[in-house]
């Protein structure tokens, strides 16, 4: 190990290098900075026979020996220089960035370009597009190099010199460097989201974009001014998928709109009963406090189809104990959309079991009618519909299902007469 080192340091002691150093302040200087200072005196060719004679890697000295020829280059033309620097800087396998940026700091703009389009490590060639104005070039860089870090620095460095909208059209056709700008503007800036989605010509998520700021807006009655806002907006878009969410903003205003005067004019109203209510909510909450009109108005305005409406109107006026407009919707019709089933249960979670069983009567089906009286634990009207039709299955399960002694004795005769 000490030998060639002997070796190099008797080169360096010679009157052509006049460089007397010992191997004390070698160690302290370090043989890569030694091959580094010999280069920038412009003995380049010691420098490399040096390296190569101790097996150390000769970078740092080719891309000196590059930086020199640059600045020793001014009375030759930027082709011949990148002819020259070329063909040494690729056979060591060099990285172009540092010529480049010293051809940049002379003022050789295209000399730098030419070089730095050479460079094979994004992470080297993208500041420097930056600092030469390249900055489409760079932000192309950084999106083929696949590092979202890299990209979105690049983005957060282009965001000082170009406006948001210009950098978006930029990124157009760069998928990567799209969606981070987009996921940084909905963070950073949501107010400009939606003219940056239009002028990028995507209306669909400019409109959901509208949609989901008006929803998320804490105040009802601002909220509703703002989907009023969207709807006028947007509804003579030529995207069906845009008119679909012009029509939805404009039934959520409808909705707010109707909770707002449902607040005002029932007063029974719980502070947290229309705090993210549905519209069907909103609809069994009318028929609950008497607000019938408008409940059947806002099921109207909101198109709901005929059995949600039938349903909702059960529960609601189940839960407000309106037993005689109960008894009166059931009789629009010889048969509710919505069948017996619903009316049976709304009773029964009420209380009101007796109001139940009128509705169980009406039940043609019997092991429908049975199902039902044994949801209730009304077990010997259950037993009693099965008897009706002599159905000794239907009994047994009846009585698999009671328990109290009394009921199990009806049962038992019941069964007995059938038989």
């Amino acid at each position: 190990v000490v030998a060639p080192l002997l070796r190099v340091m008797r080169q360096l002691r010679s009157p052509e290098v006049g460089v007397p150093i010992t191997i004390a302040q070698l160690s302290r200087l370090s043989m890569p900075s030694l091959l580094l200072r010999l280069a920038r005196r412009g003995l380049v060719y010691l420098s490399l026979q040096i390296a190569n004679y101790l097996g150390l890697a000769t970078d740092l000295v080719v891309e000196e020996w590059a930086v020199q020829t640059i600045l020793a280059g001014a009375d030759s033309s930027d082709e011949q220089l990148f002819d020259q620097l070329y063909t040494r800087l690729k056979h060591h396998g060099v990285s172009f960035a540092s010529a480049s940026a010293t051809a940049w700091k002379v003022g050789r703009q295209p000399l730098a370009k030419m070089l730095l389009n050479h460079e094979a490590r994004a992470s080297e060639q993208v500041p420097l597009m930056i600092t030469l104005g390249e900055d489409r070039q760079a932000l192309v860089k950084a999106c083929d190099s696949l590092d979202s870090d890299l990209t979105h620095l690049t983005l957060l460095h282009l965001l000082r010199r170009h406006p948001p909208l210009d950098l978006a059209v930029m990124c157009k056709k760069l998928p990567l460097a799209l969606t981070l700008l987009l996921a940084y503007t909905r963070h950073r800036e949501p107010e400009s989201l939606q003219q940056m989605l239009l002028a990028l010509d995507r209306p669909v998520e400019a409109a959901h974009e509208a949609l989901r700021e008006a929803c998320e807006t804490p105040d009802p009655a601002r909220r509703k001014r703002m989907l009023e806002q969207v709807y006028k907006s947007h509804s003579g878009s030529k995207h069906e998928a845009v008119k679909t969410i012009a029509l939805a903003a404009k039934d959520e205003a409808v909705l707010i709109e109707c909770q707002l005067e449902l607040e005002h004019s029932a007063p029974s109203l719980q502070p947290g009963d229309l705090k993210g209510a549905s519209a069907a909510a909103t609809v069994r909450l009318c028929f609950r406090h008497n607000q019938h009109k408008r409940g059947a108005k806002l099921a109207k305005d909101l198109r709901m189809p005929e059995k949600l409406l039938c349903a909702v109107k059960v529960e609601g006026l189940a839960e407000g104990n309106d037993w005689v407009e109960l008894d009166r919707l059931s009789k629009e019709k010889k048969t509710p959309p919505i069948g017996w089933g619903p009316f049976v249960r709304a009773c029964h979670a009420n209380r009101r079991v007796d109001e139940a069983l009128k509705y169980v009567a009406r039940v043609s089906d019997v092991s429908q009618r049975v199902e039902l009286c044994m949801s209730m634990e009304r077990y010997r009207e259950a037993a009693q519909a099965a008897a009706s039709v002599r159905d000794m299955e239907l009994l047994a399960a009846v009585r698999g299902g009671a328990s109290a002694p009394t009921d199990l004795a009806f049962i038992d005769n019941l069964i007995a007469d059938c038989s």
